[in-house]
């Protein structure tokens, strides 16, 4: 399970100076919205590996 330990980690996206006027809040829900994203394409990624493992094995 990902979500924990994802969550913790800095994101890159936090370092990007912030608008004048603009609020953190808008940087950390995109970073949020980033790690989903990524984790989802993982799952796939993982999903088709373990595909293609799979055909070689059998």
């Amino acid at each position: 399970n990902f979500s924990g330990s994802a969550s913790e980690q800095r994101c890159p996206y936090d370092e990007r100076p912030v608008s004048p006027g603009g609020d953190s809040m808008t940087s950390s829900l995109e970073c949020d919205l980033m790690i989903e994203s990524l984790q989802k394409e993982l799952g796939i990624v993982r999903l088709e590996l373990e595909a293609i493992v799979l055909q070689q094995i059998l």
